[in-house]
């Protein structure tokens, strides 16, 4: 019955249960678990209420589905830039440049077609793909911003 909570609560990062002092494993109300998904945007709904649930959980997969690149992306440095892309799986390649901290650009361009898909889904009527492109072969430390040409919201 409150499978749905509990998925939207992993989905989160929320546990559903702890141990306590004595080693005891402890479960969370589920009015509690709500609350904390509320906090953390999924609506106020009842915790039994397994539609509102599902419709959150699938409300926020589409929307991960959209973003062509993850929010952020940790890569230790001197190692090669791969990250998650997603975009229309009828694209053929993609354009991106990437900005350090000093300011300093690259540019280039991805072969979509040559990439091995890793996922496929469909959000909004259109099949988007999931693959693994390598961007960069070596990054210096530091905070770098990654931007796909056409996708300025990202």
């Amino acid at each position: 019955m409150l499978e749905a909570l509990h998925q939207a609560c992993l989905r989160a990062g929320i546990a559903t249960y702890y141990h306590d002092v004595w080693g005891r494993r402890v479960e969370v109300a589920p009015v509690q678990l709500a609350a904390l998904l509320a906090e953390f945007g999924f609506g106020s709904h009842a915790p039994d209420d397994a539609l509102a649930w599902e419709a959150q959980l699938s409300a926020r997969e589409a929307a991960q589905w959209r973003r062509a690149l993850p929010p952020v992306h940790l890569v230790q440095a001197g190692e090669p830039l791969r990250v998650p892309l997603r975009l229309a799986a009828d694209v053929p390649r993609a354009d991106w440049s990437l900005t350090d901290e000093q300011g300093e650009v690259r540019r280039g361009s991805i072969a979509l077609d040559s990439l091995a898909e890793r996922e496929r889904r469909e959000v909004d009527g259109q099949w988007i793909a999931e693959r693994i492109a390598t961007i960069a072969e070596a990054l210096p430390m530091g905070y770098h911003r990654l931007r796909i040409e056409g996708r300025p919201e990202e």
